[in-house]
């Protein structure tokens, strides 16, 4: 006796190509609807009998909203007393294709640097793609961490890093994405040194690194944070959230 349940399987019917179908169920409603109790089906179905008839456009399965392809993890807590800077991120990564977060080690860069990622990705065509580059121990190992991340392996039987970060540029060289390459500073000069070529073999590729101090790559804009005042109302509020978690 749910009207609307033959609706969602009318309308099911029709847009898996089965129109006669579509109607059957129409007229199979009608008839038991009648002989239970005396009644015509309401509105809503006879209206969607109609549009399947007319073959309404409308009915059509609508189009997806496209989802840019990404690695960023979704976020778990909520971001606390890192509004402001979250915007300052988001401006800087507009204005320039480099942009660094620099601060001490806990201070909160990598969670500022996702943040602005998930909220720049659909920006770029190709996405937003993390790089972790904590695991990776020593500097020959950066560009091909940096082509696993986007899952284009970069490195053959014998390459040498030279020959690593050629490939990886090349397979750069014409994708338009964000580069979120995290923990620079235990590498810092060869994480430099290969951003620089990418931001100068690859004119559509943005990176927005976290280091402990700067990069010192032409065009690299800094975007330092402090440690949150103790006392103030974002830890205050953030002490909340972690015994509420607890």
């Amino acid at each position: 006796l749910r009207e609307g349940l033959y609706h969602a399987l009318m309308l099911a019917l029709y847009r898996a190509g089965r129109q006669a179908e579509a109607l059957r169920t129409f007229q199979a409603a009608r008839t038991f609807l009648g002989s239970e109790l005396g009644i015509e089906p309401g509105r809503d179905l006879a209206a969607l009998e109609e549009q399947i008839l007319l073959q309404d456009p409308q009915l059509d399965i609508p189009e997806r909203a496209q989802v840019r392809p990404n690695n960023i993890p979704s976020r778990v807590g909520p971001l606390i007393g890192r509004a402001e800077d979250l915007a300052i991120a988001q401006t800087r990564l507009t204005e320039r294709r480099l942009l660094t977060i620099t601060g001490p080690g806990g201070v909160g860069k990598t969670t500022v640097a996702l943040e602005a990622a998930r909220a720049s990705a659909d920006h770029y065509e190709h996405g937003a793609w993390l790089v972790g580059l904590e695991s990776v121990q020593h500097p020959s190992q950066v560009a091909e961490a940096i082509g696993l991340a986007l899952r284009r392996p970069v490195k053959g039987a014998g390459s040498t890093p030279a020959e690593v970060l050629t490939t990886l540029t090349s397979h750069l060289s014409g994708a338009e994405l964000l580069l979120v390459i995290d923990n620079c500073e235990h590498l810092i000069d060869e994480a430099a040194r290969v951003i620089r070529r990418i931001l100068e073999s690859c004119p559509a590729v943005s990176v927005l690194a976290t280091s402990r101090e700067r990069l010192m790559v032409p065009g690299e804009l800094v975007l330092p944070l402090a440690p949150l005042t103790i006392g103030s109302r974002p830890p205050v509020r953030f002490t909340a959230e972690e015994a509420v978690s607890r």
